[in-house]
């Protein structure tokens, strides 16, 4: 919970093994253990960096806050000729057209923390 500088983790998982069973080929970086970790951080870092940047922002403003940064990223990856499934996640892809465009920035940090450094500019929106 970013709001609480918390990072929450299954209690079942308890090794790189179970982590890999755990995720699925729709996220970005699947296989590898760290990625789900490094996406809920990047929840946490968009959070706590929004947070920082707007420091009169309420819990809600920053949650509307990061829906909003999401949503211009959508508008920036297509004008840049990305395709979210393809170059982001099939995860990434499905929660845009869910209206759960936060998760997008999530997975995008993970691709910039995995040394993707395209995606830094995306990463930099994110937290305006």
């Amino acid at each position: 919970n970013p709001s609480e500088n918390a990072l929450y983790v299954r209690g079942d998982i308890k090794s790189n093994q179970d982590m890999k069973a755990a995720q699925n080929d729709t996220l970005a970086m699947n296989g590898n253990p760290l990625s789900t970790v490094i996406h809920e951080l990047g929840h946490w870092y968009q959070y706590q960096q929004i947070k920082a940047n707007h420091p009169e922002f309420s819990h809600e403003e920053i949650l509307a806050r990061e829906i909003e940064n999401s949503k211009e990223i959508v508008d920036m990856l297509s004008a840049k000729g990305y395709n979210i499934k393809r170059d982001i996640s099939t995860y990434a892809n499905r929660s845009v057209i869910n209206f759960k465009e936060f998760e997008l920035f999530a997975e995008i940090f993970v691709r910039y923390m995995m040394n993707n450094p395209q995606f830094k500019q995306f990463v930099d929106k994110g937290v305006e």
